[in-house]
């Protein structure tokens, strides 16, 4: 199995990926609000969010090493902070 960075040179098939893919995982960490999370929740959801969206923003606008690296940072950090917070948010009912 080839990862689209060995098979694409360029980065363009990588950055459109990771555009949808972040897409998806936003509408995914807003889900909760519509089963019944807080407006807290769906603000910390949001704060979070939004810079991982716009890293990958400028990673499809302008592909270099240092947005590769600021995307794969975001990338891991985003989803362990909005998971502990829906964690925390039903342990303290915040």
């Amino acid at each position: 199995m080839r990862f689209p960075p060995v098979t694409d040179a360029s980065g363009a098939s990588t950055s459109s990926q990771a555009t949808a893919y972040v897409l998806l995982f936003a509408a995914a960490a807003l889900a909760p609000l519509a089963l019944g999370a807080s407006a807290l929740y769906g603000a910390v959801a949001a704060a979070l969010c939004t810079p991982f969206v716009a890293i990958t923003f400028a990673f499809a606008k302008g592909r270099t090493r240092g947005r590769a690296r600021s995307l794969f940072l975001a990338s891991i950090s985003t989803l362990p902070a909005v998971l502990t917070w829906l964690v925390l948010e039903k342990l303290f009912n915040l």
